[in-house]
């Protein structure tokens, strides 16, 4: 049996393309990571009651708590093989990016208002543990639109 010669440009140009095919499943897992990570950024602060607004903390909580297991059911439908529409992938990662952003948004504003309290000091590893967690969040929201755009591109 002779061994399979690649044909050309053609044979590249395909394994490129499947390849680039692959970026946005990269950047899922990469999103997925991110949100574990600003999650446990931000349990320890807000359990000692960093915020006082319940609604500001439901706000993060779902943004990051909903990609957790969003992310993780589409990894595991690309894991056995199945086919997620374009759309619905453009969709999620829309909603993930204004999502993520809004709760950065509101971390850093939680974290900006904290600062600045005379009568109740919070601990410095606290405050920098809520600066980071919005920091990620705003970094994966940036994330999450450049996955929506290699998504359209590539899928």
């Amino acid at each position: 049996m002779a061994a399979r010669q690649p044909q050309g440009d053609g044979d590249s140009a395909r394994s490129l393309s499947d390849r680039l095919a692959l970026l946005p499943w990269a950047a899922k897992v990469v999103e997925l990571a991110l949100s574990i990570f600003c999650i446990g950024l931000l349990v320890d602060p807000y359990n000692h009651g960093q915020v006082s607004n319940l609604n500001r903390i439901v706000v993060v909580y779902v943004a990051y708590c909903s990609y957790v297991i969003i992310n993780s059911v589409l990894i595991a439908g690309r894991l056995a093989r199945d086919v997620v529409p374009k759309r619905t992938m453009v969709m999620f990662t829309l909603v993930g990016c204004i999502m993520f952003f809004t709760a950065g948004a509101v971390v850093i504003d939680d974290w900006a208002w904290q600062r600045v309290q005379i009568i109740n000091i919070k601990s410095k590893q606290y405050m920098d543990m809520t600066i980071a967690s919005g920091v990620f969040a705003i970094f994966n929201a940036f994330l999450f639109f450049a996955d929506m755009l290699l998504t359209v591109a590539y899928t």
